[in-house]
């Protein structure tokens, strides 16, 4: 089921950059964030562990992971941006533009100090400013904070105290609230919650079909009815209200397993759909508005974002196929090497 949340997750940030509608990618971001602090709790205490080989192999499928499938993207926003021009670009996305300094191309190639999102700084590929907190977040877990119930809990009440603070202090400010590091740390903190807390899930929350799905309806509620400004204290409820509604829901979904294979190998392929979908999608959206494709209008958002969709899958699905796919091949040799080492 996780597949099949990160693709809707990932259409949200598509809703976000192609459609302008600013609330559905803030929600989405923390909600991968949540997934992402879930999956590599799941991963590091199953698979790897906490060895000096184990997260050196955890490292090296994490760099497969992100780093073939971003580089490629980044070389598809050089496309752009020369074919289009960065004026035009830059008026569609401020962020959005080429490197002015040798640090800034260090920092678009490595994605380590890349300056969050609407800095004023370059971003080639504009979304991955969130690539660069994953990754702290991946090596922090690995190094320990994904090792047990105890950490788990420090570290999120740590966060909850650290966003406690920043709305005491200014509640009407996003930028550390959402795009720092330290930010951050709630929503992984959340992921790594759940994961070390599924044995003390009730059984009857265990069963319950009903519960999903209100959690569900009111996610979806809280969504569309998401106010358009930042800095309203309602804004701010209610993207908290995300956070809470969306941890629910993936701890519930965590709890499930289906036995139908069909199922199983549509969902992880959707998952899997997420990331490329994420990396190419304002490339594919702004090219389709310079052709004329997609209409840009005051009142077409939608429309927008209907328009573009096929297009963006469609790259989506060849950026998996024929990068993805092949390095997914090299990760499974790591995983295979290291438990052949383990086993010894």
């Amino acid at each position: 089921m996780f597949g099949t949340v990160r693709f809707v997750l990932a259409l949200l940030v598509v809703a976000t950059h192609v459609g302008v509608w600013i609330w559905p990618g803030m929600y989405a971001v923390f909600g991968f964030y949540v997934i992402s602090g879930y999956l590599m709790c799941l991963v590091l205490n199953r698979r790897y562990g906490f060895s000096v080989a184990g997260f050196r192999a955890y490292c090296a499928n994490r760099i497969l992971r992100i780093y073939p499938p971003y580089w490629v993207a980044l070389l598809l926003s050089f496309v752009v941006l020369a074919a289009i021009g960065q004026t035009a670009v830059t008026e569609f996305w401020p962020p959005w533009e080429l490197p002015n300094s040798w640090r800034a191309w260090l920092d678009n190639l490595v994605l380590v100090t890349l300056p969050p999102g609407n800095a004023g700084e370059t971003l080639v590929v504009s979304p991955a400013w969130a690539l660069r907190v994953e990754l702290f977040y991946y090596v922090v877990l690995g190094l320990g904070l994904g090792r047990n119930r105890d950490i788990a809990v420090l570290w999120f009440l740590a966060a909850v105290g650290y966003h406690v603070y920043l709305a005491d202090t200014n509640w009407d400010g996003w930028r550390e609230r959402y795009y720092s590091i330290p930010a951050a740390a709630l929503p992984f903190s959340l992921g790594a919650l759940i994961y070390h807390s599924n044995g003390l899930i009730p059984e009857w929350v265990r069963r319950s079909r009903s519960l999903p799905a209100a959690i569900l309806l009111l996610w979806v509620a809280n969504l569309v009815t998401a106010p358009g400004s930042f800095g309203s204290v309602l804004g701010a409820g209610r993207f908290y209200l995300n956070l809470v509604l969306v941890a629910a829901f993936v701890a519930l979904m965590s709890l499930r397993r289906t036995s139908d294979s069909r199922w199983r190998g549509l969902d992880a392929r959707l998952g899997d759909l997420s990331y490329p979908i994420y990396l190419i999608h304002m490339q594919a959206g702004f090219a389709l508005m310079t052709l004329g494709i997609v209409p840009q209008f005051e009142g077409a958002e939608a429309l927008r974002v209907l328009v573009a969709l096929p297009a963006i899958l469609l790259l989506a699905w060849a950026l998996l196929r024929f990068v993805d796919d092949p390095v997914e091949r090299l990760r499974d040799r790591v995983k295979l090497r290291f438990e052949a080492a383990r086993s010894r």
